[in-house]
């Protein structure tokens, strides 16, 4: 037989109580009021209705405020102080108009003497040239500082400093070594550091993987003329004229926003490197938009490049010197 259930019996209430929970239930099930058992208050004051907030100074005019109104925040000078907010704003906004307008807010008296700017980049195709072959008799460090450039940037290399010193400039060039293999060396007696720094554009595809992919950058002054330059560096994502796994155009984007938020009022731009991209491409494509492609090599097919708004007075294919790229030196006057 089953078990009998246990009965559970509530406690007899006294009929006032039994009356106010009854109340109370049926006011909630109903949708009520339930003051039917709350203690009696005195009514709550009503809070006095506030004005609404006036808008600020020329943000009625942003929106489209009446002609009234405008001519009242112009006489008190509002709506310029919006305008040029506004206008401060876009300026900061990274589009080619915008890129290319700090690009020509350089200033140069016509009287000064022009001074010539020799710069290199090579990738040094490090695992091979310096890591099975031992820097093949330094024959890349050789082939850089015969050629005498001012600023290089190099791709795959892991030691600046070794280049530096197998090719006996190590007492004349400051080097700067980057992330991803990236570096930078520039001659101690002409230019002076003004800060450096580096991000990331990108990363490779998943069918040939190495890695994420970025600019290095290093604000450099000329000693004699004060004139200054951010050298940008960079070797792009894999596979060739893919942009990495973002694509060509958003590659050449971050590449170019890199940029734009380190270049200062007066800089002149010299970006080169291994882009990892030929003539053509959908990145070479997007950075053209925003700055001049000024020389490229041959060396698989030209993925070497070398982009500034400065004028260009030559350029040469310095050969590989033992690596599966050319050295690229080109001549501008900054």
């Amino acid at each position: 037989p089953r078990p009998r259930r246990p009965s559970w019996k509530l406690p007899r209430q006294p009929p006032a109580a039994i009356g106010a929970m009854g109340a109370c239930c049926s006011a909630g099930a109903k949708g009520g009021a339930a003051a039917a058992v709350e203690p009696s208050a005195a009514p709550r004051p009503r809070q006095p209705v506030q004005a609404p907030l006036a808008a600020g100074p020329g943000l009625l005019d942003i929106f489209g405020a009446g002609k009234g109104t405008e001519e009242k925040l112009k006489a008190e000078g509002g709506v310029e102080r919006s305008r040029g907010l506004v206008e401060d704003a876009k300026s900061d906004v990274m589009t080619v108009e915008n890129f290319r307008a700090k690009l020509a807010a350089r200033t140069r008296n016509s009287a000064d003497a022009p001074i010539h700017v020799k710069a290199m980049t090579y990738n040094l195709f490090w695992r091979t040239l310096y890591g099975r072959q031992n820097g093949d008799s330094t024959a890349a460090s050789k082939l850089i500082f015969a050629a005498r450039p001012d600023i290089m940037a190099f791709q795959e290399c892991d030691d600046v400093s070794r280049v530096l010193f197998e090719g006996g400039a190590f007492e004349k060039y400051v080097g700067v070594q980057g992330p991803y293999s990236m570096a930078i060396a520039y001659k101690k007696s002409d230019w002076q550091d003004e800060g450096d720094g580096h991000a990331d554009v990108g990363v490779d595809e998943p069918q040939q993987f190495y890695g994420r992919r970025g600019v290095q950058w290093v604000r450099l002054r000329h000693k004699l003329s004060n004139r200054a330059i951010l050298f940008v560096n960079h070797q792009g994502p894999l596979r060739v004229n893919s942009g990495g796994r973002e694509g060509g155009p958003q590659a050449a984007e971050n590449i170019v926003k890199a940029i734009y938020d380190n270049l200062q009022v007066g800089d002149a731009v010299l970006l080169l490197g291994d882009f990892n991209a030929q003539a053509g491409s959908q990145t070479l494509r997007g950075l053209e938009r925003y700055i001049d492609l000024k020389y490229t090599g041959t060396s698989l097919g030209g993925v070497d490049h070398i982009f500034t708004a400065l004028e260009l007075i030559g350029a040469e294919n310095l050969g590989n010197g033992g690596s599966d790229h050319d050295a690229l030196m080109a001549a501008f006057i900054l």
